[in-house]
Formats: C-alpha cells, structure tokens, sequence
C-alpha cells in the first residue's frame, strides 16, 4: 500500500507533509505508514482515496476484482469459484 501511495505522490508532485494536512492524517502516523511500521488503517485508505480522488484500489495498488470462472475441467465442479485479485501475489 505504501509503495501505490508512493506512486500516487510522485504523479502528483505532492509531499507526505501536504498528504498528511489535506486528510487529517498526523505527519508522524503517515510516516508509520509509508515506512510500513504500521499499517493503514480503512478510514485512512478511504481519506487518502478521497483526497487523490481514486478509488481505494488505487491506493491499495491493485486493479479491479478479476473473478475466476469454476473450472469445469478439473477434479470436480467446485475448484476455484472464489475471486483472484491481482492483490494476491
């Protein structure tokens, strides 16, 4: 997540200090954050999200759910019918 907020600052040419004002994120917590001492909580993501006007999957650094078909092919009918992301790695 930190490494996409990373890229959202550079495309924008805006500083962590500018980030951590517009959303009410303190400075010090936001450094937690980017230097993955700590993790984003979901109201962050969500004011981050806002303030870059994206979506949160944009700030999480991945793109759309992708849903994988049931493989019809395989042992039996049930493998796979859950969602992949690109998120999983």
């Amino acid at each position: 997540m930190a490494q996409a907020v990373r890229v959202l600052l550079n495309d924008r040419k805006q500083s962590q200090d500018y980030l951590a004002e517009s959303t009410g994120i303190s400075l010090s917590t936001l450094k937690r954050r980017m230097s993955n001492a700590s993790s984003f909580t979901i109201d962050e993501l969500f004011e981050i999200a806002d303030h870059f006007d994206v979506s949160v999957n944009a700030v999480l650094g991945c793109s759309a759910v992708d849903v994988a078909p049931p493989r019809r092919d395989s042992h039996c009918e049930k493998c796979r019918p859950w969602p992949v992301t690109d998120c999983q790695k």
